[in-house]
């Protein structure tokens, strides 16, 4: 990881705009919730992009897309990529 996007700040997956891509971070979730997600292809450290904010919403890892509750994206923690403001 570089040291960009090591300094970047954690942000809850929600406050993303449509488009933007991200850096999940699992680290500080619930052991359950990191099995459902990683069970779903989502795991720690992994790219994603967002199709779509709302509920549910939509994000794509690589190529595969995922609905997830707003409630549940609330609490994914992502660092986001600079590149895709």
């Amino acid at each position: 990881m570089s040291d960009l996007a090591t300094k970047m700040k954690l942000v809850p997956l929600t406050t993303l705009s449509d488009g933007m891509c991200a850096t999940v971070e699992l680290r500080e979730m619930c052991s359950e919730d990191c099995e459902l997600l990683s069970a779903m292809g989502l795991t720690d450290r992994c790219r994603l992009r967002i199709c779509r904010v709302g509920e549910p919403c939509i994000i794509q890892v690589a190529a595969t897309r995922l609905g997830l509750s707003s409630t549940m994206a609330s609490k994914i923690m992502v660092r986001p990529d600079p590149a895709s403001d």
